[in-house]
């Protein structure tokens, strides 16, 4: 199953001070499903330790969200476990890097088993920034959003997104 959501990029622009913002997806239905990855570019320029990002799942149209994966998990997943401004209750997630000026240093290609999903039908993601109230830096980015389980393919007008 390969699902993609939306435009090329979603951006989240240069961000206000002691902000908390979101980006989350559709619903989607996982049932009879099993072996789910999530893969997904993303780019930041953003202050490195005050203000960050992480990616989160609810299975309840939001009444709670679960974080996705941990600090040093996979390739190029979270690289900082310091995030003072606690992106939506979580001091993990992406932030600046301060040998690339708070900046990714670039467009970053992620992957993260989310097997834990596999089987459930009411399934939303979102990506949660905060920011502190002093530096803001140019924003947050996201590409080539799409969850997949290699033995099938899917669009997303085979998927049902109602929750």
């Amino acid at each position: 199953m390969v699902l993609k959501l939306g435009q090329p990029v979603v951006y989240l622009p240069k961000n206000n001070a002691n902000e908390n913002s979101t980006l989350v997806s559709p619903c989607f239905d996982f049932t009879g499903e099993s072996n789910l990855d999530v893969s997904f570019s993303i780019w930041w320029d953003i202050e490195q330790s005050w203000e960050g990002a992480v990616f989160q799942y609810t299975t309840n149209n939001g009444a709670t969200w679960q974080t996705i994966g941990g600090f040093g998990d996979t390739t190029n997943w979270y690289n900082r476990n310091d995030i003072n401004s606690a992106p939506w209750g979580s001091n993990q997630g992406w932030s600046g890097d301060v040998d690339l000026g708070g900046s990714s240093g670039g467009w970053l290609n992620l992957s993260h088993v989310i097997d834990q999903l596999a089987g459930l039908s009411e399934v939303k993601f979102r990506f949660a920034f905060a920011s502190d109230e002093i530096y803001q830096y140019d924003g947050l980015a996201i590409d080539n959003f799409k969850v997949y389980n290699p033995n099938t393919v899917y669009t997303c007008s085979d998927t049902n997104y109602s929750c």
